[in-house]
């Protein structure tokens, strides 16, 4: 492919009309053969139809009395037929009555059944078969087997005469488009012999001979008027060559000058690219952790790398809003003052970052003391308009890599510390924001207890690892007895006030590791973790106890008196799922409704059935 395209437009132009020639008498010659073999195919078709047809109504006598003799020479006629390659009779039973064989064809044999009625081509030759009729009675069915030698034969005589025809026309199509193309390609030829020229001595006064009226000779006059306009333009640009190369002696001086302020100006961007990539992987980092101990670390660890030769803190913002105290210092000279009021700090009051250049400056923050530094800078944390603390730094000396009008809020230290404060407070407040929205997932806003979402993860967890540890493990569910009563007697704040008194005195009943949830309601569980069936039983009566002293007071008034009931299931007794668990206590607390409330309640253990319970190991 890559020589023809290199070859020449006359090499292509007779290729071109020579191939065409070849391909539209090659397909014609397919359409020939094509129609040939149809026409021969139908017209074998008719002969065999018409000789098995003959045959039949000849061997109806044959058929009829059961002479398979008379029938056999009937077939032994059609040896006149040379392409009849076996024929046969079937009686009415599809039993072989008769059959020939045609002496070129010995070794064939004719079906032992009939074959389906009807004329198809199979394995290179013709069947044809059809039913042997008398007066409405099938007698039979004859079998013609035809080879298709004379179409092979006529199709290969045609093949050697198309391949002549198409060697004698190609041979004068190439002849012929070898004169024709000469009115094409001396046109082209020429305008590319003068192109080579006007190329080679870049003389633009050279022109094409015109080649007449055609698409060609529009080129050639196209690419005259071309040399024309490019010929104006040479000496334009000859008379503007001498001004540019005048004008390019003089920006070469000025180049050379600003070359160096370029390279100062490389360094300073290799470094804050250095920089920007360190805040970025830090900036990463912070919005990764999962606690505000993590992000001091992450902040000590990170700008000492940033800052290297520099110092500095960081103060949060305690929760009572009174006091600033430093999480997290790096450098040599880190601040000494740990803990200090906000009004102490000039950029907490102000919203916006403070720098200080001197140390006998009025306006330097109060926290600062003599050995934090003479230059230092003080940004405040804000995210979500608050202010969460701020990010103090004591630069050790001016950046001498900074321009002179740079070295202060403008500066490259000042714009990144602005960065990470804005990235450490958006990491804090982010993880406020988290530490709430978990809080209001998993604790009851009345009762400040955790609510049925947080029990169901606690109880799967809490009752795995029993099973592993083989420890016990207690589920107390209690209900408030006739707490309709307090609802009505006080309106529903004065049942809110039974539930936050409840939940009090569940917080200060049980230990750190139990965990005590809102059920749902007036209904209350304590997952007691390590505790057998009998200390879970113990624990509730405890609780039950307890509750009884209550007294609850709304708007100083007394409520009365406040029962439970409570039911008890343990692991492994009761079994080891939470579901399973929680079934248990549920029905044990409903047993102590229905035996008189104000009483404590253990689900009945079945042996039996926590032995099942327990995990096969």
């Amino acid at each position: 492919m890559r020589r023809f395209a290199d070859a020449s437009i006359r090499l292509k132009l007779i290729f071109a009309m020579a191939l065409v020639t070849v391909l539209a008498l090659l397909l014609s010659a397919v359409a020939l053969g094509a129609y040939e073999v149809v026409t021969f195919r139908r017209a074998l078709e008719q002969k065999l139809t018409i000789i098995a047809d003959i045959v039949g109504r000849n061997c109806q006598a044959a058929l009829a009395f059961g002479t398979p003799k008379d029938a056999g020479e009937l077939l032994a006629a059609l040896e006149a037929e040379p392409a009849v390659e076996i024929a046969a009779i079937y009686d009415r039973t599809g039993r072989l009555f008769a059959s020939y064989n045609a002496p070129r064809h010995a070794r064939l044999t004719a079906p032992s059944t009939p074959a389906p009625t009807g004329v198809r081509f199979e394995s290179g030759a013709l069947i044809v078969a059809r039913r042997i009729v008398l007066d409405g009675d099938l007698l039979g069915t004859v079998y013609i087997r035809s080879g298709l030698d004379e179409l092979a034969g006529r199709m290969r005589l045609f093949g050697l005469v198309v391949l002549a025809t198409l060697t004698g026309c190609g041979l004068l199509a190439f002849v012929v488009s070898a004169r024709l193309q000469r009115w094409i390609a001396a046109p082209i030829l020429d305008l590319a012999h003068t192109a080579r020229l006007v190329t080679s001595e870049r003389n633009f006064a050279l022109r094409a001979t015109p080649a007449g009226g055609d698409e060609v000779g529009a080129l050639v006059e196209d690419f005259n008027r071309m040399l024309v306009e490019i010929e104006h333009q040479d000496q334009r640009l000859r008379a503007n060559q001498e001004d540019l190369e005048f004008q390019v002696a003089n920006r070469t001086s000025e180049l050379v000058a600003s070359n160096g302020q370029l390279v100062a100006s490389v360094r300073r961007a290799e470094r804050h690219a250095g920089q920007i990539a360190q805040l970025t992987d830090l900036g990463q980092f912070l919005q990764s952790c999962q606690s505000a101990e993590e992000i001091f670390g992450v902040v000590q660890r990170g700008l000492q790398r940033l800052f290297p030769s520099d110092s500095g803190g960081l103060a949060v913002l305690r929760a009572s809003g009174n006091l600033l105290e430093t999480m997290a210092t790096w450098g040599p000279t880190a601040p000494r003052q740990r803990v200090f009021g906000p009004g102490e700090c000039w950029a907490f009051r102000r919203g916006r970052p403070h720098l200080v250049e001197e140390r006998d400056s009025p306006l330097r923050c109060a926290h600062l003391v003599p050995e934090d530094g003479a230059v230092s800078i003080c940004v405040p944390m804000m995210a979500q308009g608050d202010n969460l603390g701020i990010l103090q730094f004591n630069f050790s000396s001016v950046d001498d890599q900074e321009p002179a009008e740079e070295n202060r809020l403008e500066s490259t230290r000042a714009r990144l510390a602005v960065a990470l404060a804005e990235h450490i407070g958006l990491a804090l407040a982010n993880l406020r924001l988290r530490e709430a929205l978990r809080n209001q997932s998993i604790v009851d806003p009345l009762t400040g207890l955790f609510n049925r979402r947080y029990l169901e993860q606690t109880l799967e967890r809490e009752c795995r690892r029993a099973v592993r540890a083989d420890r016990p493990l207690s589920v107390i569910m209690l209900d408030v007895d006739h707490f309709k009563r307090f609802n009505d007697a006080w309106g529903h704040e004065g049942g809110d006030a039974v539930l936050k008194e409840l939940a009090g005195l569940l917080r200060r009943t049980f230990r750190g590791e139990d965990v005590s949830c809102r059920y749902g309601g007036e209904e209350f569980v304590v997952v007691l973790a390590d505790a057998s069936l009998t200390v879970g039983q113990e624990r509730a009566e405890q609780l039950r106890r307890q509750v009884g002293e209550l007294s609850v007071r709304l708007r100083g008034e007394a409520m009365g008196a406040i029962t439970v009931s409570l039911g008890l299931a343990a692991l492994p007794e009761h079994g080891v799922t939470p579901d399973a668990l929680l079934a248990a206590a549920d029905s044990a607390l409903y047993e102590a409704k229905r035996a008189g409330r104000d009483r404590v309640m253990c689900a009945p253990v079945d042996p039996e059935a926590a032995l099942n319970a327990l995990p096969v190991s």
